[in-house]
Order: structure tokens, then sequence, then C-alpha cells
């Protein structure tokens, strides 16, 4: 459902109707919100600080900062919990962490890599 939703919306708006974009983009943003963003989260936080970009660092940065003072209150949240993973999936091996948080959160297709890059085209409200 993603890649067929992604394809739609990274082809030109022309070539197919304003309904089906609307529906695609609806559905790529429920799978981002869903599974893609934890995802992301884990795969992040699963690699040291030093391999990450200042807008992935501010990012985790943001979700850890929250977490002590919200963990009292409530439950975790899923972006605790994804970024909490992977902490704990973080190993001297480069691709444990990744293929964890994957195993974790199958049905998301993207790299977290490729995450970043569709941050931009698509509104997450």
């Amino acid at each position: 459902v993603a890649g067929t939703a992604l394809n739609i919306l990274e082809s030109s708006p022309e070539t197919h109707t304003a309904a089906t974009y609307q529906i695609s983009k609806r559905k790529l943003t429920q799978t981002l919100r869903e599974s893609c963003l934890p995802k992301m989260l884990c795969e992040m936080a699963a690699r040291p600080s030093y391999n990450l970009s200042d807008r992935e660092r501010d990012l985790l940065t943001l979700i850890k900062s929250t977490t002590l003072t919200l963990a009292m209150a409530v439950a975790p949240t899923r972006w605790h919990f994804a970024a909490h993973m992977g902490q704990l999936l973080r190993s001297g091996d480069s691709l444990s962490g990744t293929i964890g948080c994957s195993q974790l959160w199958p049905q998301c297709p993207f790299s977290s890599q490729k995450l970043m890059q569709l941050s931009s085209k698509v509104s997450l409200k």
C-alpha cells in the first residue's frame, strides 16, 4: 500500500485524478504515522549519535527530553517506545539495530534515510 501510494505521490499530478492522489496521500500518511515514524525513531536511536545528522539528532533530543516528565504521568507513547527499543538494539554491529527495528515494524517498507526524505514531502498533522 505504502509503495503504491508513494509512486502516485512522486509521479506527475496530471497522470492521475485528484481523488486518487488524495486517497494515496492519506494512505501513505497513515502508514508513516503508524509504522514508519516509530521505525525511523528506532533506527536513529540504534545508531551512535556521531552518525546522526543534525535533524535526526534534534528529533531524538526532542523525544528524549519529554520521556522522563511524561513517563511519570502516563504510559510511554509509541515514539518513546520506538526510541527506547532503538537504544536497546544498539550494539557494536551497525546493522543489528536497523534489522531489529525492521522486524519490530515490518509494515514500513522504507529505510530511515528514505523516511527523512519523505518527511519534507508529506505533512504529518
